[in-house]
């Protein structure tokens, strides 16, 4: 099996992570600056059981680069870039610009998405650093993990729950979403991974 994918039995250091929040994601909008303010992570237990400390983000290399991607797929450009990222009480957060619809159908799409309420959910992409196994009642190991420490490598805008309805809703608004109609078919044409990574990328059982 990769070690890139979300079983928490596959955790290597250094190697790439994914984990999805879908709580309450979004804290702001700024249509004039087309921007929202998400809650990227927590350190609430997510669905496999794990959790990422917050003051164990390192930061630092992402904000040097703080692309805003689409499914974690970094094959095409991105789709906005992180004004600001910080770390606030028990939620790390992030400020995503989203790239104009001249520049981008594509990332436009996404953001009125996002403000039409048709995608809710964001995702982060990280290096683990230190961690431990977490443990039962009975002081025996589980396959859940804490981070404690772990660096940022991205945060992506994600499809969950990938429901083909809310395509329909969104086109019934006006959104344009042919573009990301364009962009399902090229991933599925061109993107080899198992039906396993899949679910585990875009948060489905």
């Amino acid at each position: 099996m990769n070690a890139h994918v979300n079983n928490p039995g596959e955790i290597v250091t250094g190697q790439l992570v994914r984990r999805s929040f879908t709580g309450s994601v979004i804290k702001s909008i700024n249509e004039d600056l087309r921007q929202i303010e998400f809650i990227i992570s927590t350190a609430s237990v997510d669905r496999y059981g794990d959790i990422i400390t917050v003051s164990g983000w390192d930061l630092k290399q992402y904000r040097q680069n703080p692309v805003v991607l689409f499914g974690h797929t970094s094959s095409i450009p991105p789709i906005g870039k992180a004004i600001k990222t910080w770390k606030e009480g028990d939620a790390l957060k992030s400020i995503a610009e989203f790239m104009p619809a001249d520049m981008s159908a594509f990332a436009d799409s996404i953001y009125r998405m996002y403000l039409g309420k048709f995608l809710r959910a964001v995702s982060v992409g990280f290096r683990p650093i230190k961690y431990e196994r977490i443990l039962d009642d009975e002081g025996n190991p589980t396959w859940a993990y804490k981070f404690l420490k772990q660096e940022l490598l991205e945060f992506s805008a994600v499809p969950i729950p990938a429901n083909p309805d809310a395509l329909v809703a969104a086109r019934e608004k006006g959104i344009n979403t042919l573009p990301f109609k364009s962009w399902a078919e090229e991933i599925l044409d061109n993107w080899k991974v198992t039906e396993r990574e899949v679910g585990e990328i875009y948060g489905l059982e």
